[in-house]
Parts: C-alpha cells; structure tokens; sequence
C-alpha cells in the first residue's frame, strides 16, 4: 500500500479528479468485504447502503438483505487504497464502545439493547480485514495492518444516520486476539468484555458444530490439518480458552467486565444501565 501523503504529491490533475469522483460514490457505499489475493492484488467490496441503517441484528444480515434488493447493481470493487483514503476522510462519528466478547454470552442482546436508541449507531460484527491479514502477517506490515483496520472502522462508521451520536461496534467473537491491534488503530475508546463459565460457552458451540471457524487456525492455534484430526469438544475447548486467555491478558483497570447473567432476559434494567455506562 502506497502511503497517502507521498501518493497525492505525484498524483496528476486526472487523477485527483478520478479519486475525488471515486470518494464521492463510496459515501454511498458500505464497506462489505475484502478479497486477498496470493499475488498481492488485493481488492475491496462495497455495498450500495442507501436506505440502511444496519439495525439487523448482525451486519452480514443487512448486506444480505441489500443484495437481494440492489441485485448486479449491488457491488462495487477497489483497491485497498481506496479505503485508507476513505477512512482518512470519514468524520461522522468516533467509535463511543468496542464490545469483544467470548460467544455465546449475551453480545447480540446488548447490542439490540443498545439499538433501541435511536441515537446509537451499532454495527454487530462487520467484516474487517483483521481475520484474513493476521492469518497472513507476512503479506502486511504492522503499520499496514493498523492502517487499514483504522480506516475500516472509521469508513464504516460514516454510514451512521445523521440523528446517531453515538457509534459502537460489536467485534466477532475471534477479535478478542487482534485486540491490542484494535487498540492501537482507535486508540481511547471504551471497551466492554463479555464473558460465561467456559463449559456452558463449549457446550453451546458443540451443539452447532458446522461453524467453519471450529477448524480456523486463527481461532483455534492448530493447523487445518491438525484441527481436522481433534474432535469437536476439544476444538471449542481450545477455541474459548484462547479467548479467555487473550481477554485476561488485555483487561485494563478501565475495562468493563460483563457476566452473561447480567444481560439475560431476566435483567433488562441492568442491561440499559450498561448501556449507558458505556
């Protein structure tokens, strides 16, 4: 990825008319995917978004619903420079809260509780380009990745309507291991960690075992090759102390800490108290 400032120096007047046509249109756009390629052409997928304000209850359900609408006019396809760029200029709203969480633990829930405000703008786990990169680190710098998990947030958070004050973002459950990384692109942003006694957390993955992230490397620190030797029991058993692991060894003293009991349906006052706390 070409650093922006040393790019726009050496642009032609052309160019720059094509790059500010190219911004114009992604306002209109979400940021739906990303494609990696083996011989470094990487590509980014947007999503036509009017008339969405992603209160679906996860992301990938609204671009579902976009694409049945919109049909072929559905899509359009960048570089990844596009997005740096469109990141840099996105403006609407700085991230109020990150919610990371263990699965399985009530995440949907708050972030439904906290979609009852019309004020609130949550995205419930968007694709960013956090999986594919940190599975393959050595196609990106450190700085790259930073950059553009940065300016996947912020793109994202420019889609928030124009009454939302308030901009939060349900992780997958996975990202609890890039957090640091997520630290470090939005830095100061109130975080909430979720959490459930591991064996309930296991057992309820278990009972959907066709989940294609029971076999990730990424989640479970095993090579496909070996994943696909191990049983289900053990994969999820890896999977959630992982994650257990990696929120244990990131909590700060500001951190919120939430127990599944604390946001299940026989206690909604405390879950919209939460919410505000936030």
């Amino acid at each position: 990825m070409v650093r922006r400032k040393e790019a726009a120096a050496n642009m032609s007047p052309k160019a720059r008319l094509q790059e500010w046509l190219e911004d114009r249109t992604l306002s209109q756009f979400a940021l739906a995917d990303f494609v990696f390629h083996e011989n470094g052409a990487h590509l980014a997928r947007w999503l036509r978004a009017r008339g969405s304000d992603f209160r679906d209850p996860f992301f990938m359900s609204t671009v579902d619903r976009m694409v049945e609408r919109e049909r072929k006019r559905a899509f359009i396809t960048t570089g990844l420079d596009a997005v740096l760029r469109h990141g840099a200029r996105s403006k609407r709203v700085y991230p109020t809260g990150f919610i990371f969480h263990v699965g399985r633990c009530g995440s949907t829930l708050l972030s439904n509780m906290l979609k009852r405000d019309v004020h609130n703008f949550v995205l419930s786990e968007p694709y960013l380009p956090l999986g594919a990169m940190l599975r393959c680190p050595h196609r990106f710098s450190h700085e790259e990745l930073r950059e553009l998990t940065r300016a996947s947030i912020m793109t994202l958070g420019g889609l928030a309507p124009k009454r939302s004050t308030r901009f939060f973002v349900k992780f997958f459950n996975g990202y609890v291991q890039a957090l640091p990384l997520i630290r470090e692109a939005i830095p100061s942003v109130p975080e909430v960690f979720l959490y459930r006694d591991p064996i309930e957390v296991a057992m309820s993955m278990i009972s959907t075992p066709t989940e294609p992230w029971l076999w990730n490397e990424f989640m479970t620190g095993l090579p496909f090759s070996a994943a696909i030797e191990r049983s289900v029991p053990e994969l999820a058993a890896r999977v959630v102390g992982r994650m257990l692991s990696s929120m244990v060894e990131n909590v700060r003293n500001e951190t919120m800490l939430v127990n599944y009991s604390q946001v299940g349906r026989h206690s909604q006052g405390n879950t919209d108290a939460l919410c505000y706390r936030l």
